[in-house]
C-alpha cells in the first residue's frame, strides 16, 4: 500500500517531474517537522522547565535549554521512525491513522473544550490527556484484555476480520472512545473549579477576556511589512515558476512539456500578482 502512490507517479509523470515531487515531499516534511519541534520545545520550556524546574531562569539559559530539548526531541523522532519502519504488518497509512485516533485525539480534546468552556480546574487538561491515552491503550489492545475475537464480537461479525479491517476498527473505536470518555472527564472536572485559588480563576478570566478582545495590529505588532513581504514572495515565486518552466526543455512528449509550462506559468503568474500587489501596498 505504501508504494502505490510512488508507483503511480513513476508510471504517469513525465521525465523530470519525479525530482520535483521528491523535493516537494522533503519540503513538506521538513516544514512540518521543524514546526512541530519548535512547538513541542516551546511547550516543554514554558510550561515545565520555566514553571517547575527553573522558575528563575534567564533568557540565555532558556535559549540553551531550548536548543538541547530540540535536539533530544529530534533524536526521539528519528528513533521512533526507525522503529515504525520495522512494523511490516502495519502500513504507514494505517500507522498514521492509528496515531491520530489513539494519540492526537486525546491531546486535542482538552484543547478543543478549553477554548469554549472555562470552569475547569488547573489539572483538568493533563488529566484528560492521561485518561484519553488510557482509553487508547484499551481500545488498541482489546484482544489482550478481552480475548482474540474481541473486535469481532464488538461488531457482531461471524467471520474473523482482515488485518486492514482491524486497523480501521481500532482507529474508529479510538476516536469514538476518546471523544466520549475524554469529553465527559474534562467537563466532569467542573465541580472542582470553585476549589481553585482566586489567582488561578483570575488568570482564566483574563485569558477569556483576551480571546474576546479584537486584535489591534498597530498596538500589538507595530508597523507592518506587507510591501516587503509581497515583494520577496513575488520574486521567489517568479523565480521558481521560471525554473519549472525551463524544465519543458527535458525530452518528453507534448503533454509532458505542456505540464511543465502550465505549472511554471501558474507559479510565475502568482509571483507577478504578488509583485503587482507589492507596488501598491506600503510598509508601516
Amino acid at each position: 500500500i505504501d508504494g502505490v502512490y510512488l508507483a503511480i507517479c513513476l508510471d504517469i509523470m513525465p521525465q523530470g517531474m519525479i525530482g520535483l515531487l521528491i523535493t516537494g515531499l522533503f519540503a513538506a516534511t521538513v516544514s512540518t517537522m521543524d514546526t512541530g519541534l519548535n512547538k513541542n520545545t516551546g511547550i516543554f520550556i514554558l510550561i515545565f522547565y520555566l514553571t517547575i524546574l527553573r522558575p528563575g531562569a534567564g533568557e540565555r539559559e532558556l535559549v540553551a535549554a531550548s536548543k538541547i530539548t530540540t535536539v533530544i526531541f529530534g533524536v526521539v523522532v528519528i528513533l521512533s521512525g526507525l522503529y515504525f519502519s520495522q512494523l511490516h504488518e502495519l502500513s504507514l497509512f494505517n500507522l498514521m491513522m492509528q496515531f491520530t485516533g489513539l494519540v492526537s485525539v486525546p491531546i486535542g480534546i482538552p484543547l478543543m473544550w478549553g477554548i469554549f468552556y472555562k470552569r475547569t480546574p488547573s489539572w483538568s487538561g493533563w488529566s484528560t490527556v492521561l485518561v484519553g491515552l488510557l482509553v487508547s491503550l484499551v481500545m488498541g489492545n482489546l484482544t489482550f484484555f478481552f480475548g482474540p475475537d474481541a473486535y469481532q464480537r464488538i461488531l457482531f461479525l461471524d467471520t474473523p476480520m482482515a488485518l486492514s479491517e482491524k486497523a480501521d476498527v481500532i482507529f474508529l473505536l479510538g476516536v469514538i472512545g476518546n471523544l466520549v470518555v475524554g469529553s465527559l472527564w474534562f467537563l466532569g472536572t467542573t465541580r472542582w473549579y470553585d476549589k481553585e485559588p482566586p489567582e488561578f480563576r483570575n488568570k482564566v478570566e483574563a485569558f477569556f477576556e483576551t480571546m474576546r478582545t479584537p486584535v489591534n495590529f498597530a498596538k500589538e505588532h507595530g508597523a507592518s511589512a506587507d510591501r516587503t513581504q509581497l515583494r520577496i514572495l513575488g520574486y521567489l515565486s517568479f523565480a521558481y515558476g521560471s525554473f519549472v518552466g525551463l524544465l519543458a526543455l527535458i525530452p518528453n512528449d507534448w503533454l509532458g512539456r505542456g505540464c511543465f509550462l502550465a505549472i511554471g506559468l501558474l507559479i510565475g503568474g502568482v509571483g507577478a500578482l504578488l509583485l503587482r500587489a507589492g507596488r501598491t501596498a506600503r510598509d508601516g
